[in-house]
């Protein structure tokens, strides 16, 4: 598996190379060659050897993973990490008010507690219909919510999860969409209702 920050193999045996350990490495006839802390791994990887490299090589960041472009508006809800509306206003995103009315293309949602995925049915309303919610939580084990539970949530307001992404060393985040059957119908040009 490739991590945002780790290459995880299992198997017969177990192997986890952190990429800051990484020498150096090389894609070659669909091998991945990794030399690490003075240890040679190859992966038989074919058409992927090359992919995983060149995301080994240059990672992407927070907000290219979280898909945060210039121009996009978005709302942080919740006590989230210190530094992350300045690190989306440096990207070009609209950073709104947490009760603003506009309809926003991302909202980020950082809690602490289960019964804080009740506010979803709420989120949801303040959304475009292509846009999502990342609900930030507590990494780990003995971590008061679980993906499961967002997960769980998420249905339960007509939401499916997307995408999961290391948000920090601490956090990680979910991406909660509207189901493309359940969005709007857009009209088509010279359509009349």
């Amino acid at each position: 598996m490739l991590e945002t920050a780790e290459i995880i193999f299992r198997g017969e045996f177990r192997l986890v190379i952190p990429f800051s350990s990484i020498d150096a490495i090389e894609a070659t006839n669909g091998d991945l060659l990794v030399r690490a802390n003075g240890e040679e791994s190859v992966f038989a990887l074919g058409a992927r050897a090359v992919k995983w490299r060149d995301a080994i090589l240059n990672p992407k960041s927070r907000l290219d993973k979280l898909g945060v472009k210039p121009g996009m508006t978005v709302a942080l809800v919740g006590r989230g990490e210190a530094g992350f509306a300045d690190e989306l206003s440096r990207r070009g995103a609209v950073v709104e008010d947490e009760d603003a009315d506009e309809p926003l293309d991302l909202l980020f949602y950082a809690i602490d507690d289960i019964a804080a995925l009740d506010r979803l049915e709420d989120l949801r309303g303040r959304i475009r219909p292509d846009g999502a919610i990342w609900v930030v939580t507590a990494k780990g084990k003995g971590a008061p919510v679980k993906d499961t539970d967002v997960i769980a949530a998420a249905k339960a307001q007509g939401l499916v999860d997307t995408k999961v992404v290391s948000f920090s060393d601490r956090h990680t985040g979910q991406k909660l969409v509207i189901p493309l059957a359940s969005r709007p119908k857009a009209k088509a040009p010279g359509v009349t209702a």
